[in-house]
């Protein structure tokens, strides 16, 4: 049953899956909703038109087969160099277990048909100033004012948004993003209509610009080496982890 306050009439509703492994094909009330493949990413259907107060049925099929063209690959020759292969279960050519199935949790999401459906945000450096290039698309609704701001700064833009827009922040002497100094924002998109708030949404943003040079990463165009480790999400007795 629909939770109480989700009202179709003034809501957009969504069904999000967090993952699945591998192949989702996912039916509503007996309607098919769509299909997902790959359980690295998350994925959503909009179902507004298909729920129903009360009574729902939700049937979600799950195909993991081991094949070459997945993530990760399976049914692959073996390499007789790589001896832990023969000593896994099923037999292949990495070395964790592919579980197959709904991983993550599965939400049902409400927001006002007004509501803010997307935000891009890309940055660039011009001399010791920050550029914060912010794109805004809406699910539907008359024009609005989308009011951007960072804060703990006097930054801020706002422009006219029907079904999509995009404004530009200059911040000065910017604190950029790196690892030795992972400076961040704090970046608000408002819509508002006739003094009303219809929606706001806030995240985190790090200024910095990334880009190859022939054989090098830059970071703020500068080389940076990166370092890390392989470890699995996965452990016999609990499973895969979250």
């Amino acid at each position: 049953n629909l939770p109480w306050g989700y009202d179709t009439a003034r809501q957009s509703i969504s069904l999000r899956f967090n993952s699945v492994n591998y192949i989702a094909e996912v039916w509503l009330n007996g309607v098919r909703l769509g299909q997902h493949e790959g359980g690295h990413l998350p994925f959503e259907f909009e179902v507004t038109p298909h729920v129903l107060p009360e009574g729902n049925l939700l049937v979600v099929r799950v195909e993991g087969e081991l094949k070459p063209d997945r993530v990760p690959p399976g049914n692959v020759p073996l390499d007789p160099r790589f001896t832990f292969a023969n000593q896994s279960y099923p037999p292949a050519s990495f070395d964790f277990f592919p579980f197959c199935g709904i991983q993550r949790p599965v939400l049902l999401v409400a927001v006002p048909n007004e509501a803010i459906a997307d935000l891009t945000v890309t940055t660039e450096i011009s001399g010791r100033a920050g550029l914060v290039r912010v794109k805004v698309n809406r699910f539907a609704g008359d024009a609005a004012i989308a009011r951007v701001s960072l804060r703990g700064t006097s930054v801020s833009a706002e422009t006219n948004v029907v079904n999509e827009a995009e404004v530009m922040l200059t911040v000065p002497e910017t604190a950029l993003w790196s690892p030795d100094s992972p400076n961040l924002y704090d970046l608000t998109v408002e819509l508002a209509c006739n003094s009303a708030t219809l929606d706001r949404y806030s995240l985190p943003i790090g200024i910095r610009t990334i880009r190859v040079e022939g054989d090098a990463l830059l970071l703020n165009g500068r080389p940076i080496y990166l370092k890390g480790f392989g470890r699995h999400e996965d452990f016999p007795v609990t499973g895969r982890g979250l």
